[in-house]
């Protein structure tokens, strides 16, 4: 009885003393197993550092490669910019600069004209001239003439928008054809025309008041611009010009005053002028030795002028002196020394 048992003891003892033994093995078997999976993480690491390493200095190998093509082609892009701009500075040299019409800040300038050429053929003279400077046949013997004339060719210049001071601003008008008197003897003297000053003034304007002062060679009041008839007869020279109209073109003054300015409905303006006095003769007209600036005696004129939305009406009146004595007064006179010239329009 007592045999077994001690049997079973025996065994028990066995099995604890193996397992005893075995312990430090299966420790020391599962260290190993962790201390073999962290070697291979690490061996992992090291060959990934490794690769990143390698990328990392093929692209810095890339980049130095890249920023010396840059340098190369900013240097040859200088060295062109360099030598086109050579190029262009020879042939500027060669080469004559491009004409430029520049004005004033603020300055606007707009050409204008006409070309008029004319076939005619005439069989009397004719008074101020020939061709297409005929007006009033002369009295006499006949006589063919005809060619080509194009002296009633004209072209104007009109400036605008020069800023002054206090609000006005300044502009004016050049204008000229080619009915400038008699162009001499010669085979060439028909087509050598002269140039003739027809305008040529200054306007100052004040829009805040509505003033308008022109000083220089202009209409004057008596011939009617706001009613010229559209038409190729009132151009000058064709027979038609002055038909119905009073005046023409002096040096002189003109002040226009709005009456009204800034409001709606008709437009009121009074216009007062001062011009170069008119007479033709008598004695030498030389140097402008007429009567007409005999002691500076100027025409004088008023014009009163209502402006609706389509129609223009006005009313001009006009006063100047003659001094038959002409400058000097040393001219014999038919009948009184001098006379007064009045009119109305």
């Amino acid at each position: 009885m007592n045999t077994p048992k001690w049997s079973m003891q025996r065994k028990a003892l066995v099995l604890a003393v193996v397992g005893g033994l075995l312990l430090p093995f299966t420790v020391s078997a599962q260290t190993n197993t962790q201390s073999g999976s962290s070697s291979a993480r690490e061996r992992a690491l090291e060959q990934r550092v490794d690769q990143l390493q390698q990328e990392l200095e093929q692209l810095k190998t890339e980049i130095q490669a890249q920023h010396a093509a840059t340098e190369q082609a900013t240097a040859q892009a200088a060295q062109a910019s360099a030598a086109a701009q050579k190029v262009a500075q020879t042939q500027t040299a060669a080469a004559p600069a491009a004409p430029v019409f520049s004005t004033a800040p603020g300055i606007k300038v707009a050409l204008h004209g006409f070309i008029n050429a004319t076939v005619f053929h005439q069989d009397r003279s004719f008074i101020f001239g020939n061709g297409q400077n005929a007006e009033y046949p002369v009295p006499g013997p006949s006589g063919s003439l005809s060619g080509g004339d194009v002296r009633n060719t004209r072209f104007w210049l009109d400036f605008s928008g020069a800023r002054l001071a206090d609000g006005w601003t300044g502009g004016g008008r050049i204008e000229m054809d080619f009915f400038g008197g008699f162009n001499g003897a010669g085979a060439f003297s028909q087509q050598q025309a002269i140039p003739r000053l027809r305008q040529a003034y200054l306007d100052l304007d004040h829009p805040g008041s509505g003033t308008q002062i022109r000083v220089g060679q202009q209409w004057e009041f008596m011939f009617p611009l706001d009613n010229v008839p559209v038409s190729l007869a009132h151009v000058a020279f064709p027979l038609g010009f002055a038909t119905g109209m009073v005046g023409w073109r002096f040096p002189g003054v003109a002040v226009m005053q709005a009456l009204n300015p800034g409001t709606t409905g008709v437009k009121w303006r009074l216009d007062l002028g001062a011009f170069e006095g008119s007479w033709s003769g008598p004695g030498n007209n030389v140097n402008f030795l007429t009567a007409g600036n005999a002691g500076f005696k100027p025409q004088l004129e008023a014009r009163l002028r209502a402006q609706g939305q389509d129609w223009v009406a006005y009313a001009v009146a006009h006063y100047s002196r003659i001094d038959l004595r002409g400058v000097g007064g040393t001219a014999p006179t038919p009948i009184k020394s001098s006379f007064d010239s009045t009119g109305f329009e």
